[in-house]
């Protein structure tokens, strides 16, 4: 290799720290290493939950945190009676994309959602999803999803549009209050996690 075909690096051009600033953003939600520890507990707790109402079938989710920059994560997921075949690492990254959207939906900003598209056994398709709204997944009726599902795919697909089903929140305790006891500040000394 010659000098003159070598690579060279160049510097990314510098962005203006005052236009890059957090802080000039009126919508961005400014959050605590506390309040993401919460979120994240409340993101997973919502995926667990949307996990345990999905019938036996192939089930594609699509989630979705909105921002100055959507961020969009995938799963495949197959379920056949209390058995879930997944992936944890996509588990992981839709719980943070979940997570993203409930602090986006606690600031002024519109949250985000998630879709799953169900293939069941015996080859019937159907889609629906839901909003984060109030740090939890509501559902979606079904024309809003069709609008959304075919708008930002590949456009129509033979599928039945349906309204997502009420998630349960967790029993026991308030989700928040069970966060705020699992926070690092509220364990014992000799607990390191």
């Amino acid at each position: 290799m010659t000098s003159d075909s070598a690579m060279r690096w160049t510097p990314a051009p510098e962005r203006d720290a005052e236009q890059a600033s957090p802080e000039n953003d009126e919508n961005a939600p400014v959050l605590s290493a506390e309040d993401g520890f919460t979120l994240l507990d409340r993101a997973g707790e919502a995926y667990a939950a949307l996990v345990n109402v999905l019938p036996d079938g192939t089930h594609h989710i699509v989630a979705c945190a909105h921002g100055n920059e959507p961020l969009i994560e995938c799963q495949t997921l197959e379920v056949l009676g209390a058995a879930v075949a997944l992936a944890s690492d996509d588990s992981v990254n839709v719980c943070c994309v979940l997570a993203t959207a409930m602090a986006a939906s606690a600031g002024r900003l519109v949250g985000g959602g998630i879709v799953v598209r169900t293939i069941e056994r015996d080859g019937t398709e159907w889609v629906r999803g839901w909003s984060i709204q109030g740090g939890w997944l509501e559902p979606v009726q079904a024309a809003d999803i069709r609008v959304a599902y075919e708008s930002g795919g590949d456009g129509p697909i033979e599928a039945e549009y349906r309204q997502g089903e009420d998630i349960p929140t967790p029993d026991g305790a308030d989700a928040e209050e069970r966060c705020r006891r699992r926070h690092p500040a509220n364990r014992p000394p000799n607990r390191r996690n």
